[in-house]
């Protein structure tokens, strides 16, 4: 009997021996994914900011330059540059610093998409020419 149990004894650390390699395994691959994931949400956000300055910069250069332009990120109406600098100063609205990964610092403000009635008309008494754009995802 004593020989039965430590067989199964055996067995057992055998299993958890085994059980410890899958999970070591398996945690592994779960840390990888989530590097993997995280590497590829900054590539998008890289891309879509990318994108977005593009995007500013095009209609800068096609449009009046002093148009005021409100872009549409999400539930926000969101203004970069000089443009920001300049709807704070007339809204009263935070402007808001970022310091990017090159240290270079941009403007940027905005504010809540319901609010858009209250905000307008104050640019435009304030004698601002004004554009809309709206955030469009393509997958």
């Amino acid at each position: 009997m004593n020989t039965q149990l430590e067989k199964r004894i055996k067995e057992l650390r055998n299993e958890l021996s085994f059980t410890n390699k899958m999970y070591c395994n398996l945690k592994e691959q779960l840390d990888s994914m989530v590097q993997h994931k995280e590497s590829l949400e900054k590539k998008i956000k890289e891309l879509t900011d990318n994108a977005t300055k593009e995007f500013i910069d095009e209609f800068k250069q096609k449009h009046s330059a002093d148009t005021i332009l409100l872009f549409r990120c999400g539930d926000f109406y969101e203004c970069y540059g000089e443009d920001a600098v300049e709807i704070s100063v007339t809204l009263g609205i935070t402007l808001n610093m970022d310091k990017t990964d090159k240290g270079i610092r941009s403007c940027v403000t905005g504010f809540p998409h319901h609010a858009l009635d209250t905000y307008l008309p104050k640019l435009i008494r304030a004698g601002k020419r004004v554009a809309i754009a709206d955030e469009i995802k393509v997958y």
